[in-house]
């Protein structure tokens, strides 16, 4: 995990589907709690924390199950 990480921060997202899935799931930890619910901005300011490419770390987490949406992306939480 930490070859993927410097200072807590997103250098790089692992080819390996093992890895990323790994690698999101321990960043998902750290950005929303289980049962958590928050709105666009705020998961976006949290995952600004993380990582340079915000939109594309959210959209990670949704695509790999970590994160459910809202029909209009306006509010998100943990699966």
């Amino acid at each position: 995990m930490d070859r993927f990480l410097e200072d807590g921060r997103v250098v790089g997202m692992p080819a390996r589907a093992t890895d990323r899935q790994a690698l999101l799931e321990h960043l998902a930890t750290r950005v929303l709690a289980p049962g958590d619910t928050v709105s666009e901005a705020e998961i976006n300011a949290r995952l600004a924390g993380v990582t340079d490419d915000v939109a594309g770390l959210r959209r990670a987490f949704v695509d790999h199950g970590l994160l459910v949406r809202t029909a209009d992306g306006s509010v998100y939480s943990r699966a």
